[in-house]
């Protein structure tokens, strides 16, 4: 039987997110290769559930609000780091520009992106901050 994380910790979320494998397809409306990803029951347990999460601010150039938030530094992230994309998620939280780069702790509700090969595999929706380190 699978050992499940304690969804209650930032560590235990993150640890769930991380359930999952990534295969190469083709997309054929966009006519390219693509990263697709297959979730596991771990993902599936926290799917539109309201989660907390801490980590780091990464700086993005948007017109919106939307904020991604890696599990890991700057250095270290998906972006610039190869970390995998389990380890960062986008959101619309309000932004304030001394929240870059600083590690944070939210609460929202997991959207699990299964289908646009354009956009990150999480979103937190409905996101509160409980705290700015």
């Amino acid at each position: 039987m699978a050992q499940f994380p304690d969804f209650s910790t930032s560590e235990g979320v993150w640890e769930a997110l991380s359930d999952i494998k990534i295969k190469k397809g083709f997309d054929e409306t966009l006519q390219m290769e693509v990263s697709v990803a297959s979730f596991g029951p771990k993902v599936d347990l926290i799917e539109g559930q309201e989660i907390t999460l801490s980590g780091y601010v990464m700086p993005i150039d948007t017109e919106d609000n939307t904020v991604i938030l890696s599990s890991l530094p700057f250095t270290s992230c998906f972006f610039c780091g190869g970390a995998g994309p389990e380890t960062v998620l986008q959101t619309d939280l309000e932004r304030e520009r001394s929240w870059v780069n600083q590690y944070v702790t939210i609460k929202g509700r997991l959207k699990v992106n299964r289908n646009d090969f354009l956009s990150l595999l999480y979103e937190l929706e409905e996101v509160e901050m409980i705290a700015v380190e």
